[in-house]
């Protein structure tokens, strides 16, 4: 069996830490920090914590979609627990308690898990293996903050309204107006680490990205893609995965895309420049929203238009 540094990453040394009583952390840290057992204590509290947010079958389901080990995986989501700052805001749904409906709680713990396990999955398709935890959390951890409060602000048109209509229903059921005002931001909140990167690669200020990336999801109307792709069934791992490849795709084309406007000026600018191809791949879009049923076919042949609009616009 081969050993794995995982649990002598320095980067994990408080988890080492708060394993032990407040009074121990004080009084004799020193020793805690080269505790005989520290790799066997590190290794528990991650994999516990783990399970514990992500389910028993996360890293199953990651392996199966990626073809990498458990280490790998957990290295990725020990970066997004943190990045998204995960531990406290799973605690402040689960401090909710009998002061909302179980269904409304269920929901916002099962909306973590989705926003971390599609984190998890852009980590380590666009970041290559070993990840290191501390990079990747200094990377992105500012500019998630950023987003998690600010996001709704770039968002235009359909899904700006729906972000606004979800938030007065969770307002209506009870939840915390923060907590409410947070939540509705986590289906889309993995975008964000394309607007980071985005920002960085083209040394633009992250909000003027996230209004770009967000105004050309409005301007060609890709939120009727979105939903269709978040609708095929996934009741067995091979369409799980397809839905997941078509997801990855729609989200990689929407980046490149942006990338092009920011290149071109401004969303207009880009729009004026690549309209024959635009008003080409409306044309399609429109035809194939006609389908009575889409399915990964007709989803597959969207997708491929709007992949060719990024390389050829």
């Amino acid at each position: 069996m081969v050993r794995s540094d995982l649990p002598d990453d320095p980067y994990l040394e408080p988890d080492l830490v708060r394993y032990f009583p407040q009074r121990l952390q004080r009084d004799f840290h020193d020793q805690i920090v080269t505790h005989r057992l520290r790799r066997e204590i590190v290794a528990t509290q991650v994999c516990n914590q783990l399970v514990n947010l992500s389910g028993i079958s996360f890293d199953h389901r990651l392996s199966e979609e990626t073809g990498l080990g458990v280490v790998e995986i957990t290295r990725a989501w020990v970066a997004v627990r943190d990045v998204f700052g995960i531990v406290d805001l799973w605690a402040q749904v689960d401090a909710l308690g009998g002061a909302v409906k179980l269904d409304a709680q269920l929901e916002l713990f099962l909306e973590l898990r989705t926003m971390a396990e599609r984190a998890v999955m852009w980590l380590l398709r666009h970041r290559k293996a070993p990840i290191d935890i501390a990079a990747a959390v200094g990377e992105f951890q500012s500019g998630i903050a950023t987003l998690s409060v600010g996001l709704e602000g770039q968002m235009r048109g359909r899904m700006r309204e729906q972000a606004f209509a979800l938030e007065a229903g969770r307002l209506a059921a009870n939840i915390p107006e923060t907590l409410a005002q947070r939540s509705v931001l986590w289906p889309l909140l993995h975008t964000g680490f394309d607007v980071v990167d985005l920002a960085g690669r083209t040394n633009q200020p992250l909000q003027s990205v996230a209004g770009v990336y967000w105004e050309v999801f409005e301007q060609l109307d890709l939120g009727w893609l979105w939903e269709a792709i978040g609708r095929l069934p996934h009741s067995n791992r091979w369409q799980t995965q397809a839905r997941s490849a078509l997801r990855d795709d729609l989200l990689a084309a929407l980046a490149d895309l942006a990338e092009d406007a920011i290149i071109a000026g401004s969303v207009t600018d880009w729009m004026d420049t690549s309209e024959r191809m635009i008003t080409r791949a409306g044309l399609l879009f429109t035809e194939i929203r006609r389908v009575d049923t889409h399915d990964l076919t007709t989803l597959s042949v969207a997708l491929r238009q709007l992949r060719n609009l990024a390389l050829l616009a």
